[in-house]
């Protein structure tokens, strides 16, 4: 997928964004000219920008809910992520037909979410496809408190390593198979007993490695404490028969609490709540990791990410995003881009059902 990701206007930077349209206004032509790197996507193309609308909605909701409950707990850095997403798509200009804006390409922006998942499959679906056994596999650890969710995490991550590299030695030695895979971590809260359950989602390239991961992931994490933290039977191996959907479940990249998907779930199922202080801890606790890694392979040269193309607009309109309107609206004209409805079931869910509280 192609998108513009900056734009500066000739002589310095602008805060936001680039997008479509021709001028017809007079005054239009007296602005000075912007750089905007991709191509942008088409502006007729409904679908497209009320999925997008939706999706802005929901992320610019969700991440002002979240700076609130952070804005007293010091972390500078996570706000500025946060804020990032909330002006994400924030300012959009439209140029002969196309819509170019600046994306934050954070991993809690719907928005971006999104645009990643179709880059990854694009990525890796050839190559998945070439694994004729693919197995896609769930290692899951027991549940814990808050407290304890930030070590947890760095202690996955260490002990996933440490199987791969020992077997990456073995192999060299003739001694075992090499493994072979892509991995993300997730993590989702239980508002009941309030706990975090953590777990790596694998797409692998054969049963084989599947159940050599599974058998050293329970081993890896009794191996300090007496305490039995993972068993066999908890870690799921599966036949991947639709390797499109197992790569979406791979690239939810963090938190279900924090998709689109979920939210239109809770929406259908009559406005279940959405855990806005519990996604607090979740980002908190993952920041600075790789949620998503491959091991085992490189990619094939030809699927390296492409230089953006880069053009310079002269003749465009200019949008913002007004939350109370749910659309863009022109700066001069105040004619909305996209005339987007919101869904009510979802519009209920990011009015009534946000709990700031349970974490």
């Amino acid at each position: 997928m192609k998108d513009g990701n900056s734009i500066s206007f000739s002589g310095g930077k602008i805060y936001t964004l680039a997008q479509n349209g021709t001028a017809k206004n007079p005054d239009l032509l007296k602005r000075r000219s912007i750089t905007v790197h991709g191509e942008g996507f088409d502006v007729m193309n409904k679908i497209c920008l009320h999925s997008r609308t939706q999706r802005k909605q929901i992320s610019q909701t969700l991440a002002l809910s979240i700076i609130d409950i952070g804005k007293d707990e010091g972390n500078e850095k996570l706000m500025k992520t946060l804020w990032n997403t909330y002006y994400c798509m924030h300012e959009v200009h439209v140029c002969n037909g196309r819509v170019h804006t600046k994306y934050c390409k954070n991993r809690i922006c719907i928005v971006c979410l999104c645009i990643r998942k179709a880059e990854i499959i694009n990525k890796y679906l050839d190559v998945i496809q070439s694994w004729n056994d693919a197995h896609f596999l769930t290692l899951t650890i027991r549940a814990v408190k808050k407290e304890k969710l930030w070590s947890l995490l760095r202690n996955m991550i260490k002990g996933i390593k440490r199987i791969i590299a020992r077997y990456r030695k073995r192999n060299r030695r003739k001694n075992a198979i090499r493994l072979i895979g892509i991995r993300s971590l997730e993590c989702e809260f239980n508002p009941i007993a309030k706990t975090y359950n953590p777990h790596f989602h694998m797409i692998v390239n054969c049963q084989e490695t599947g159940i050599i991961l599974r058998r050293e992931w329970v081993k890896e994490s009794k191996k300090k404490s007496k305490t039995i933290y993972a068993e066999l039977w908890c870690q799921d191996l599966q036949k991947v028969t639709d390797p499109v959907k197992c790569l979406i479940e791979i690239v939810k990249y963090g938190s279900k609490i924090f998709s689109e998907t979920d939210v239109e779930k809770k929406a259908k199922e009559g406005g279940r709540v959405v855990y806005a202080k519990a996604l607090y801890t979740i980002l908190e606790a993952m920041q600075g990791l790789r949620l998503f890694d491959r091991f085992g392979f490189n990619l094939p040269a030809n699927s390296k990410k492409r230089v953006p193309i880069t053009q310079t607009l002269r003749e465009y309109s200019s949008y913002i995003f007004e939350p109370d309107k749910t659309d863009w609206i022109e700066t001069e004209t105040q004619i909305a881009l996209t005339e987007f409805i919101p869904d009510p079931k979802i519009s209920y869910v990011l009015e009534n059902c946000i709990n700031t509280e349970l974490c």
